[in-house]
């Protein structure tokens, strides 16, 4: 198992160690939400907020028996971040 997908399940649990593992992927989590958006992502933006929630969510939701957590997280931060683009092309 890889480090982030330890990290992943030892966050589960210990909701300190949740904090430290979030600071501790931040950039993992603007590259993602990087990809996702197409362009440059701060954390004042609202695509860093959205991709942070989906971090922390699938922290929650990870099931380490169908993959890596990198994967996983990558493919929830991707999908958050494109229903909100859909729903703000909207207004």
């Amino acid at each position: 198992m890889s480090d982030l997908t330890d990290g992943a399940i030892r966050s589960r649990d210990d909701l300190v160690y949740r904090n430290v593992f979030l600071q501790e992927n931040k950039k993992f989590i603007l590259s993602r939400a990087y990809v996702a958006v197409g362009h440059y992502v701060t954390e004042s933006d609202d695509e860093w907020s959205i991709a942070l929630l989906a971090f922390n969510d699938s922290i929650d939701k990870f099931d380490p028996s169908k993959g890596e957590f990198e994967s996983f997280a990558s493919l929830v931060i991707r999908r958050r971040l494109m229903d909100y683009i859909r729903r703000e092309g909207r207004h």
